[in-house]
């Protein structure tokens, strides 16, 4: 018989709070249950929901248990919230109609991080 559960605590560092699953609370550690096991191994596919706050700072970690009460936790990682969708505006075309060639100009911006990329799609 092999099996266990997978499990995960997230940490609001800027509150200094736990999410419990449902919400934020007090500063004790909370492991929250993502899946469970039947067999030797798991894969990972599962997502977690929870209301992130733009600008905070947080530690998630993951732990694994097994039926007979082995237990192993990830190292943590840590991220920042970033809700807010970045900006993106066509400033010039050049004209209604073109024929080789096409002038495009625009911003992009965002408040909580680096714009990663920007993607331009023509449709014939």
């Amino acid at each position: 018989m092999s099996g266990g559960n997978i499990y995960y605590s997230l940490f609001n560092q800027t509150a200094n709070v736990y999410f419990s699953g449902t919400t934020y609370t007090g500063s004790t550690e909370v492991w929250n249950l993502l899946g469970t096991s039947t067999g030797s191994s798991y894969n990972l596919s599962s997502t977690i929901t929870s209301s992130i706050t733009n600008g905070d700072y947080y530690k998630l970690k993951f732990r694994a248990d097994d039926i007979t009460g082995n237990t192993f936790s990830t190292s943590q990682v840590t991220f920042i919230g970033d809700t807010i969708n970045p900006t993106l505006a066509v400033t010039t075309a050049s004209g209604t109609y073109f024929s080789g060639s096409l002038l495009l100009a625009g911003t992009s911006s965002d408040t909580g991080s680096t714009i990663s990329s920007v993607n331009l799609e023509i449709k014939k």
